[in-house]
Order: C-alpha cells, then sequence, then structure tokens
C-alpha cells in the first residue's frame, strides 16, 4: 500500500490534514500488531493490513470534515472550527472531563460511554473529535457508525465490514470478530435519537448484544434523551457542559478567523444589557454558529427563539456567496420569493416528522417534496428545481452520498412547528393531543417548545389545561376516595407520585461502585431484576449512595418530557422539594420493593419520604412537583381567555 499515494487522492475530495509519517507511526503501533500473530495465511494478513489502513485514512478524512450552516459548501477541518468542549457526569458538573489533546483520559477509566445531551450541543463533533485524535494520538482505530444509516435486518458486524471494505479490497465478518479481540478499537454509534421509531427497539438489543459480546472493544453512544437509553446501566452516562461565554467568543472568532463581523458581534453580545435573554444561545455551539449567521446577514440580535429562526431562513435565502463576491446571490430555479418559499418548506418538514426520518434516499426525498409542493399548485414549479434550491440556493438539506439530510434536525422541527401553528391551524387540537400523549412524546419536545412561542394561546387552551385537568381530576380523586392515609393527604409529593400511577421496583445492592468487576455484574443484575419484575416496568437506572453501595431502580415510563415542558411553560404552577445530600436509605439490601410496598410498610417519617423523592427524582429528572391549587388558578385562567375567544368583542 502506498500511503503517499492515497493521501494524495483522499487530499482531492477532502481537506485532510494527515502527514505520511503519521499515518506509518500509526499503522506500525495499531494494525501491524494485529496481524503480526495472526496465524493465518501470510498474504491475507497483508491484505488485511492494507484494508484496514485505507479504511483508516477513509475514516479520519470524513471525521475531519465539520459541515456547518455558516459555511455551506465550503469545506471546513475540525481544525479550523474545533473548540475543546467538556463532558461532565450527568447532572453532577463537579466531575468533568475536558475534549482536547487529552481526550481519551475518560476512554482509559471508562470502556462504555453515553454521551446525552439535547439538539446542538456538539454530541456528532465529539464523536468526529474522538475518531481523529485516536490516529493522531496512536490511541485507538475508530469505527463511527451512524446508526440512523444501520439498515433494518442489518447486523453491527455487517455494518462494520460494509465502511472497512473498499473497491478492491474485502473482509469477512470472521475476520472482523478476530481483529476486533485483538486491536485496540472504538465503536462510536452516533444519534440514537435520529432511528426511526420502529426501529428503535431492534438497534437497542443489537447493541446490547454487541456490547455483551465485545468485553475488550471500547463503546461511545451519543443521542439526545432518549427513556429506553436508561436500560444501558453499564454505560457511564455524561453530558456535555454548556459553553461559556469566552468559550462561545472563541468559536465566534474562529468562524471569520477573528475578524470584522466577529469583533462586532461579540463587542454587541458583551454589551447587550440583555445577554441574559441570550443565554441560551450563547450555551449551544449550533445556536452559537446560527447567532453568528444571522448577525452576518442583518447585524442585528434577535431575542426569541423562534425570531432567532425566522432570521436565520432570511439569512439563508438571501445569503450571498462568499466564494464569489458579496454581490453575487444563489439565483433560485424555482423563482419563489421568500414567503411561498418557506411555505413548502414548512409542508415539506412536517412530511419529514410524520415518515419520522432524518435522512432520505432520493425517491424518498422526492415523494415527499412532491406532496408539499402539490399544496400550492398555482405556483407551477417541479420537484426537481426545488430539490435543487434547498441543496445549493438555499441548503437546509445536505447531500450525503446517495442520502438526503436535514443540515440539522431541529430545522426540520422548526418549519414543522411553523406548519402545525400557522398553515393547518384547524387541526392544531388533533395534532397537540396526538404529540403529548404518544408513546414517543420525547420526539415531541422541540416541536411542542417552538408551538407555544408561536401560538401560545392555542398551547394552553389544546396542550396545557387537559394536562393541567387530568392531574387536577385524578389528585382530588385519591384525596376523595381516601385512597391517601389521612396524615398523607397534604403531602404534595405522594399526590403527584401516586396521580401518575407510578410502577417502581426497587433494590439496595450489597456491592459498591469500587467493587472489581463491577460493570458486568451491574449488567447481569439489570437483566435478572427486569425479569423477575411480572409487570410493564421495564426502564431500569442506578444510583449510588454516600457509602458507594448501588441501587437499582426499574420502573414504567412517566413521560418526563412533556412533564418538562409543561413545568417550564407555567412555572408558577410548581414548587422545589429539597433533597437531602447525604442519600442512603435504610432498607434490607439485596431485597426488591415496590413503592406501595413502602408506603404501606413505613408511617410518616423522615425514611420514607427520603424514599419517595427519591423514586420522583428517577422517574421525573427533577425537583419541580406540581401544586393541585396552583394548577386549578391556570386552567381558570385559560377558561377565562377562550371565553373571551368565543364571543363577539372580536367580530369585525
Amino acid at each position: 500500500m502506498d500511503i503517499s499515494v492515497l493521501l494524495k487522492e483522499l487530499a482531492k475530495i477532502s481537506a485532510i490534514k494527515l502527514t505520511e509519517e503519521t499515518v506509518k507511526t500509526f499503522v506500525e503501533a495499531k494494525i501491524k500488531p494485529i496481524f503480526a500473530n495472526w496465524g493465518k495465511d501470510d498474504l491475507r494478513s497483508v491484505e488485511l493490513e492494507a484494508c484496514l489502513s485505507e479504511y483508516l485514512l477513509r475514516c479520519y478524512a470524513k471525521n475531519n470534515i465539520m459541515t456547518t450552516i455558516v459555511f455551506g459548501k465550503l469545506q471546513k477541518t475540525l481544525e479550523d472550527l474545533y473548540i475543546p468542549l467538556t463532558l461532565e457526569e450527568y447532572r453532577n458538573e463537579d466531575i468533568n472531563w475536558v475534549i482536547d489533546e487529552n481526550c481519551y483520559s475518560i476512554l482509559d477509566n471508562y470502556y462504555r460511554i453515553l454521551i446525552v445531551d439535547m439538539a446542538g450541543m456538539g454530541k456528532s463533533t465529539i464523536v468526529k473529535y474522538f475518531a481523529c485524535q485516536g490516529v493522531n494520538l496512536d490511541k485507538c482505530i475508530p469505527v463511527v457508525i451512524e446508526l440512523r444509516r444501520l439498515e433494518k435486518n442489518q447486523s453491527i458486524l455487517e455494518y462494520i465490514q460494509t465502511q472497512i471494505n473498499s473497491l478492491d479490497k474485502n473482509i469477512k465478518i470472521e475476520e472482523i470478530v478476530d481483529i476486533l479481540k485483538k486491536g485496540d478499537f472504538v465503536i462510536f454509534f452516533d444519534g440514537y435519537d435520529e432511528i426511526a421509531n420502529e426501529n428503535k427497539a431492534d438497534v437497542l438489543d443489537a447493541i446490547q448484544e454487541f456490547t455483551s459480546k465485545a468485553t475488550n472493544t471500547k463503546i461511545v453512544i451519543t443521542s439526545r434523551e432518549e427513556d429506553d437509553l436508561n436500560s444501558l446501566g453499564e454505560y457511564k452516562c455524561v453530558n456535555i457542559k454548556p459553553l461559556t461565554e469566552e468559550e462561545a467568543y472563541e468559536l465566534i472568532k474562529k468562524y471569520d478567523n477573528d475578524g470584522d463581523i466577529s469583533k462586532k458581534l461579540i463587542k454587541r453580545l458583551k454589551e447587550d444589557s440583555s445577554m441574559d435573554v441570550l443565554k441560551e444561545f450563547s450555551e449551544n455551539p449550533l445556536l452559537v454558529s446560527l447567532l453568528y449567521k444571522t448577525f452576518e446577514y442583518k447585524e442585528e440580535i434577535p431575542y426569541k427563539k423562534i425570531d432567532f429562526y425566522e432570521q436565520v431562513y432570511a439569512a439563508l435565502f438571501n445569503d450571498h456567496d462568499k466564494t464569489k463576491g458579496s454581490a453575487y446571490v444563489h439565483e433560485k430555479r424555482t423563482k419563489l420569493d421568500k414567503f411561498q418559499f418557506e411555505q413548502i418548506l414548512r409542508a415539506f418538514g412536517f412530511l419529514c416528522l410524520k415518515v419520522d426520518k432524518v435522512e432520505y434516499s432520493l425517491q424518498l426525498i422526492h415523494e415527499l417534496l412532491a406532496k408539499a409542493i402539490d399544496r400550492f399548485s398555482w405556483l407551477k414549479i417541479n420537484v426537481d428545481d426545488f430539490l435543487y434550491d434547498i441543496t445549493h440556493a438555499v441548503p437546509f438539506i445536505q447531500i450525503d452520498g446517495n442520502e438526503y439530510k436535514w443540515v440539522h434536525k431541529t430545522f426540520m422541527e422548526y418549519f414543522a412547528s411553523c406548519f402545525i401553528c400557522y398553515d393547518n391551524k384547524m387541526r392544531e387540537e388533533e395534532y397537540f393531543n396526538k404529540m403529548m400523549y404518544s408513546n414517543s412524546g420525547i420526539n415531541y419536545y422541540n416541536i411542542l417548545s417552538f408551538c407555544c412561542d408561536m401560538d401560545i394561546l392555542g398551547f394552553r387552551k389544546y396542550a396545557i389545561m387537559p394536562y393541567l385537568k387530568k392531574f387536577i381530576e385524578k389528585s382530588e380523586y385519591l384525596k376523595e376516595e381516601s385512597i391517601l392515609r389521612d396524615s398523607f393527604k397534604n403531602e404534595n409529593l405522594l399526590i403527584q407520585l401516586l396521580a401518575y400511577d407510578v410502577e417502581v421496583r426497587f433494590m439496595k445492592t450489597s456491592w459498591k461502585i469500587t467493587d472489581a468487576n463491577v460493570e458486568n455484574r451491574l449488567s447481569e443484575s439489570i437483566t435478572k431484576f427486569r425479569n423477575e419484575v411480572e409487570n410493564d416496568a421495564n426502564l431500569s437506572m442506578t444510583i449510588r449512595d454516600d457509602t458507594g453501595h448501588i441501587y437499582l431502580f426499574i420502573y414504567k415510563e412517566v413521560n418526563r418530557d412533556i412533564y418538562r415542558i409543561i413545568l417550564d411553560k407555567v412555572p408558577e404552577i410548581v414548587e422545589q422539594i429539597e433533597f437531602d445530600e447525604n442519600f442512603d436509605l435504610d432498607v434490607s439490601m439485596d431485597v426488591e420493593y415496590s413503592f406501595k410496598d413502602i408506603m404501606d410498610s413505613f408511617t410518616k417519617d423522615a425514611s420514607f419520604f427520603k424514599i419517595a423523592k427519591r423514586i420522583f427524582y428517577v422517574l421525573f429528572q427533577t425537583d419541580r412537583i406540581l401544586i393541585c391549587d396552583k394548577c386549578k388558578k391556570i386552567v381558570k385562567e385559560i377558561e377565562r381567555e377562550n371565553s373571551l375567544s368565543s364571543t363577539n368583542i372580536f367580530d369585525l
């Protein structure tokens, strides 16, 4: 294999910055040792070494490229745009790892890592950085699996096989198994949340099976929050620390090499008395890039989220091509104006939401665009012209090989929300009801958040009021039917747990986080514990107390993301509860308990409420609880709003 020739070929299609010496060093350190004691045909060893080396270069070239909405088709690399992000232990910012040239320190300590965070925080960027640094630092052979691309009925090993194979070199499945056992591999499963809902259970089963068998292989999974990921108890769960102001400024400077636009924007941000309003934008890398894009377009800073996305759309629609001078604006083949173009994008975004995909074949994207365009038959445009425009002139869609995908999922969610609130308002109640009470409600969190900002009256009427009424009805029933003991009737925490029909089993184990082989024991215990539970409480979580003992929780899903959005949008209906810092429950070890067991066994004392609070946190992941009387007050307000709209006050 001629490395210099390969590097030159890759340089034609990618801004690869590897040197020949770096590649040779890596091959000697990580690839050749795999085949040194292969014990098989020497010629085959040479072929596989070449196959793996070529894959490594392709993997590096692909992951070193950063696609951003700021630069469109201008190719930028990690070296150009990356600033070190920080991983922190899930909901514990005191324990963290900076993802810089020493990024592999976390993988040296934890073989299984789950990175969970919201859209735009940089999960995929961290995967790209890990993959490239694995080569730069001679740490590992990276395998990046974009989970949305994992085809139905395709095994993980088959996917890895397709990645490693080249046009003239092929590797067999059994050979992949051998090299995984012998080599320093890290498998990155990127974007669990982007898998179609119908396929998630199968993919998660495949990941769990792979995890249980690939004991010597380090594995990293990334996703937005997904309740079923709680079953991965053996994974170290981390999230991405929000950017500090200085980190946000550093990122902004990279977009124009510390030029005039970034200097003006940073000056405005520092001097703006409303900086707190922009806090959400400055903490999230995606929103920082969009902030730069909108400021570059108009030198104005939008303060509301929907105004922000609206201005991003305007900036892209009227974008000037930097490669052809500031006066050149991409011509639209459709000849549509800004509003007409957006109307079709809204319908297209909704249809993408409906099919539950973020990546599309040419045939599928044609079908979806044809349906969207058909709503506007008087515009007389064809699908191919619009497809060209949204991939070139107004690039919300990227072409990736033979697939098409949104430049970021949040844009699909924004346009889908516009369609719901502006273009198909007569079905708003139906849409809200389906999203609020869907089994996959977590997938609609951003949509509902956008919709609340776009149509607050409709959201209060069709989302907030029905939700609060159900809670009030159940709470009143619990009090009236004496289901709660008299001494408990005024305990808001217990009312909420019972109102949501909690199903929880938990056990305080006799082993500690510091025990040998704790990860395997944890995985086995979760499986055994779950199998012994006869109801449908099939999600799991682990917590350790101050003494290091590990608690297993198996529970029935509560739609905590919908709960969270209600709390965020109507904060006046809640109160905070305090958690005991010293968490150590006074219960027998290795004995299974249910919440109702604890209620029946304990009197109203500190031990009972310590357990109740911990169960509440496991289920809802928050310290805020609903207060029935406050909910009643909000319901009355919304009913009054509705009555005003039905009078003749606003008749013309």
